[in-house]
């Protein structure tokens, strides 16, 4: 009778198929560096790109862990195409020898924190798994935003400090509505580190209901502002902004606060409307 190989080790933990390295840890935690270790095999850890081409990563991290190799790569410099979406299969290159596609037994769910964009915010690395289990690395291109960098509050405004645009000779703080409407621009004042805005009730429109949107730019050209190195699943709870109150200092009127994708916005109440 034919005897087949355990698909699992005696402790219940998956096993590669033949020839595959398995992936004992792996992780972008910063949005641009990644951190891998697999049991330790001849050979060095690669990328491979669509086409065969293989990027070799360079390590920060002595290989000195036992039974492991592993690597700390960052992977800002990737070469990529002129879309900005790529994805590279994780590889052990060996001379010689035809390269191993590294194997993940899985990667975690999901939990409160994420991995943040590349530090200039143009891209989202993430690590995925194919169908046949080899590890991969995916780049998306984001949509252009300008950083948030600081937020004071000042009664009665919030004062926002972004970093400067390209062109911030023109530049405004622009308030859109749900559908990215303009409805008013405020003016951005220069600072020492990029350009400030002073947001009060009085500077927003009085009968507006709902959320509202902030970008920097002019009406006509505007870039959203985002949150620096934002790794929240929902950074509306897990960073909390601050809120303008009217006559009474018990009902905020407005709420400042993240987006899903950690994009600034407010939410503006309706004075009658029952708070929580």
């Amino acid at each position: 009778m034919k005897r087949w190989a355990r698909r699992t080790a005696a402790d219940g933990t998956p096993r590669p198929p033949r020839g595959r390295p398995r992936a004992a840890y792996a992780a972008i935690l910063d949005g641009h560096t990644l951190w891998l270790a697999v049991d330790s095999a001849h050979g060095r850890l690669s990328l491979r790109e669509p086409g065969g081409d293989v990027v070799q990563l360079r390590s920060d991290l002595p290989d000195d862990q036992p039974g492991y190799t592993s690597i700390r790569a960052d992977l800002a410099g990737l070469p990529v195409p002129e879309s900005g979406e790529q994805t590279w299969e994780v590889v052990l290159a060996r001379p010689l020898l035809p390269d191993q596609r590294v194997w993940s037994p899985g990667l975690p769910e999901s939990g409160p924190t994420r991995t943040p964009p590349t530090p200039d915010g143009r891209a989202q690395l993430s690590l995925d798994r194919a169908d046949d289990g080899t590890l991969l690395v995916r780049r998306q291109p984001l949509p252009p935003t300008v950083e948030l960098l600081r937020v004071v509050h000042d009664e009665p405004h919030v004062r926002f400090t972004v970093a400067a645009p390209a062109s911030p000779e023109d530049a405004a703080l622009v308030v859109l509505d749900g559908d990215d409407a303009v409805l008013l621009t405020l003016p951005l004042v220069p600072v020492a580190d990029g350009l400030e805005a002073a947001v009060s009730i009085a500077d927003l429109p009085p009968d507006r209901v709902g959320v509202v949107r902030f970008a920097v730019g002019t009406p006509d050209a505007w870039v959203r502002v985002r949150r620096r190195a934002n790794d929240f699943t929902d950074p509306a709870y897990a960073a909390l902004l601050p809120a303008l109150f009217g006559d009474d200092p018990e009902v905020p009127r407005v709420r400042f606060r993240w987006s899903p994708d950690g994009l600034l916005a407010a939410r503006m109440i309706d004075p009658a409307e029952e708070q929580p």
